[in-house]
């Protein structure tokens, strides 16, 4: 049914369906065949994403008890499955980098170097990490784990206020995690923007059907947002891996090179995000949550749409 509450079910049983179905679709993309490795890794750690916000929303502050040891098994298998992710990231980036009209011959030869060193070097460490079959394995049975305990601890009596007491936690981390952004666009200032952006983009296509033309152009603006903090999240972790791994193999001026080229990509996506950002967290959070509110009560009201004729 999607990640959406519907007319036809409670707030209780539509958030416990939500979680149940991404966890399946987190176990289920990781049965792909060894041919969609990639693809399976990005899906499955989506739906780990998309099950934990949720989380977040309908728990305030889970400590020391059956929720909270479920909610840090989805965080430990979306670790595991991390590396596997961070790799194909790095190639990915250096392919777009490769293919940006502003890098020339010299430029792109340097990045070929650096791609030729990256996987020479993955390569070598296959031999002394697990075979991605059972990393995959591993990460199944936590998220199935997971699922026993949230299906029977996590959302019971759950209700709009609950949920709109979730939105505006996660909408208040959001703009402090911007403001911290502002202040000094670091690598890691970004990766928690991106985090509580993430959270607050999930949480809005939760309540969609509230009213899908408004909150549908907001959760798009929402995904640019968080598509900016993800390719400045990749620059970064591109930059660290060519000073760690490749620039003792490679000539300096090749190195000079593509480190300017990806901080200067790096300053693009950041600014961009920044004064999206800006607008997506203008409202104070208590007139944000009101409206939001107001919207879900007016949805409830309506009760569900007429077949049509």
């Amino acid at each position: 049914m999607g990640y959406n509450l519907n007319h036809n079910e409670t707030i209780e049983s539509g958030v416990k369906r939500v979680l149940r179905e991404e966890l399946a679709d987190a176990v289920a993309e990781l049965n792909r065949p060894e041919t969609e490795r990639v693809e399976a890794v990005h899906e499955c750690r989506k739906h780990l994403k998309k099950a934990r916000s949720l989380a977040r929303m309908v728990v305030r502050d889970a400590k020391d008890n059956d929720v909270a040891r479920g909610v840090e098994a989805l965080r430990d298998a979306a670790r595991l499955l991390a590396p596997l992710r961070e790799q194909d990231a790095h190639l990915e980036c250096l392919e777009r980098l490769a293919g940006s009209e502003e890098v020339d011959s010299a430029c792109r030869e340097a990045l070929a170097e650096f791609r030729a060193c990256f996987v020479a070097r993955l390569t070598a460490e296959q031999g002394a990490v697990k075979p991605a079959s059972d990393i995959f394995l591993e990460a199944q049975q936590m998220i199935a784990n997971a699922s026993v305990v949230l299906q029977e601890e996590w959302g019971n009596d759950c209700g709009l206020a609950e949920l709109l007491d979730g939105l505006k936690r996660g909408y208040v981390r959001g703009r402090r995690a911007l403001r911290r952004a502002a202040r000094n666009a670091s690598p890691e200032a970004i990766h928690l923007l991106r985090k509580r952006a993430k959270d607050l983009r999930y949480q809005t296509t939760l309540l969609m059907n509230a009213w899908p033309a408004l909150l549908g152009a907001f959760e798009a603006e929402l995904h640019v947002f968080t598509d900016h903090l993800g390719a400045a999240h990749d620059l970064a972790l591109l930059d660290a891996a060519l000073r760690e791994h490749a620039k003792p193999r490679l000539d300096d001026d090749w190195c000079a090179q593509v480190c300017a080229l990806i901080q200067r990509r790096y300053n693009a996506h950041t600014q961009c995000a920044l004064n999206l950002g800006r607008r997506l967290y203008a409202e104070k959070p208590a007139p944000f949550i009101r409206r939001i509110g107001a919207y879900c009560r007016a949805w409830a009201r309506e009760g569900p749409a007429p077949p049509e004729a």
